[in-house]
């Protein structure tokens, strides 16, 4: 019984520190409507297959595969942890659309409909503003980004982003003027950093703040390096 418990208990340890997972994603369809075919579907899954390759190599996950079969893309992990399997899972299943605005003078009745403005709200509920309200369109999206690197600055980790030169120069004349108020940073719809614009920026870095871990920072910087998916994935299965 003895000899048993411990061949048992080494097969447990073996599984916790490393071990083969498989995990498929499908096209969103439920968010994505436009996709309304089997064949969008299909298309949407080989377009999404090189980004989701790139972001995994930036963000260095060793011993991964990827897959796509009709409008699904599985991902293998051999000798994968716990950790490295929930990082891929962001990894493939962040849509990571980046944009930036600039924030409205009335930042009061934020559960009122204002045209030309939108409501944004806080990715880390307990961190301020927890909402904001912002002028639309964005100055900014994923379009405009050159490279994206992970940090570690004083405050924590960040991303810093760099723009293409194409955004630059706009970036540059829309926080000229607006110094005073607030450039807010939003992935997915969701507010990641709302720093006060202090001066005209004009080297076309913008920096995303929060209560990153070092992990944390490296993947999304893999995720804004890489660019968007193409279209929405979601996670089905994993063994």
């Amino acid at each position: 019984m003895r000899i048993a418990a411990i061949v048992l208990l080494g097969a447990l340890l073996a599984h916790a520190e490393g071990s083969r997972v498989e995990m498929t994603f499908h096209v969103d369809r439920d968010t994505a409507k436009e996709i309304d075919s089997d064949e969008k579907a299909q298309k949407a899954a080989e377009d999404d297959t090189p980004v989701i390759l790139r972001r995994l190599q930036a963000a260095d996950i060793k011993g991964v595969q990827v897959a796509q079969m009709k409008w699904q893309v599985r991902v293998t992990l051999e000798n994968a942890d716990a950790d490295t399997a929930e990082r891929v899972k962001r990894l493939v299943s962040t849509v990571g659309r980046l944009e930036i605005f600039i924030d409205t003078e009335n930042q009061e009745e934020l559960d009122k409909d204002i045209p030309g403005s939108r409501v944004l709200a806080r990715r880390d509920a307990g961190e301020e503003p927890a909402r904001l309200r912002v002028k639309v369109p964005a100055v900014l999206g994923s379009d405009s980004v050159a490279t994206a690197s992970a940090s570690q600055t004083p405050e924590g980790w960040a991303i810093l982003v760099k723009l293409a030169e194409k955004g630059k120069s706009s970036f540059a004349d829309v926080t000229k003027q607006s110094v005073g108020k607030r450039l807010a940073i939003a992935l997915d719809g969701e507010l990641w950093s709302a720093p006060t614009i202090r001066e005209a920026i004009v080297d076309g870095t913008a920096r995303v703040s929060g209560s990153f871990t070092e992990f944390q920072a490296r993947d999304l910087s893999a995720i804004l390096d890489s660019g968007p998916l193409p279209a929405p994935l979601k996670l089905v299965s994993e063994k």
